[in-house]
């Protein structure tokens, strides 16, 4: 009942709260553009308005309130994308950018039809148990969204580096260019496939103490895809891995 007038409770016996729609839609807009705004802030905000003595309860029906509300968007998401044949896998990878991966047709294939860049970021470690033992707080929720790859996807790759790096270990042959007449005669695809000077002399930033420190973490943070427009193609989470 109180749904269809615009409201949202966080208990469906005997509420004593009810937040609107908007509210919520508002916080939503507001959190996405700026983490920093909380569900405190927000709630102590809104007894100013209201006139009403702030209490810790309040944020927690808000939290409550708010995960209903999301749960009612994705449900909706899901029978719209329904509706719209947007189920195959990976549809919002290949759908994220319409200027890189949106193609007329008659049009001619590019050399290079995209430009992705990838990152990771260091604020959501995860200290191992084996150096820090310590209460773990399992959190069961689930990303609704197929740009965000599960923990077992990702495993099914973690051999890969190991046994590229195995390969690279192997020295490659050199060329040896003793004259400008020379250059010539060597072929471009050998000089780029060749590991020169520079190759072997090049080091990642950073000293070898920083790097050996993310043994120390279970987890090292997110690391994303995004296109050269800013739209994200994929995500995951470095468990156990640091940077590759």
């Amino acid at each position: 009942m109180l749904a269809r007038h615009g409201y949202l409770t966080c208990s469906p016996i005997q509420p004593t709260l009810a937040l609107s729609f908007d509210v919520l839609e508002a916080y939503h807009q507001l959190h996405g553009t700026c983490l920093r705004l909380s569900i405190q802030a927000l709630c102590q905000g809104l007894c100013r308005l209201h006139q009403v003595l702030y209490r810790c309860h309040f944020s927690e029906q808000f939290s409550i309130a708010h995960d209903i509300y999301l749960d009612v968007l994705h449900a909706v998401d899901v029978r719209v994308g329904t509706a719209l044949e947007r189920t195959t896998p990976n549809w919002c990878m290949l759908n994220a950018c319409a200027p890189c991966l949106y193609h007329l047709e008659g049009e001619g294939d590019m050399a290079r039809s995209i430009l992705p860049s990838m990152d990771g970021n260091s604020s959501l470690k995860l200290v191992n148990d084996t150096f820090q033992h310590g209460t773990t707080h399992p959190d069961g929720r689930t990303c609704h969204s197929d740009l965000f790859l599960a923990e077992d996807h990702v495993n099914r790759f973690k051999h890969k580096v190991a046994a590229v790096q195995k390969i690279n270990a192997y020295p490659r042959p050199m060329l040896n260019v003793t004259s400008a007449a020379d250059v010539g005669d060597v072929d471009i695809a050998d000089m780029v496939d060749s590991s020169g000077v520079c190759a072997e002399r090049w080091h990642n930033a950073g000293p070898v103490a920083c790097k050996k420190m993310f043994a120390l973490f279970a987890a090292t943070g997110i690391f994303t895809c995004l296109c050269r427009h800013g739209q994200v193609l994929t995500m995951c989470d470095m468990v156990q891995s640091g940077k590759l």
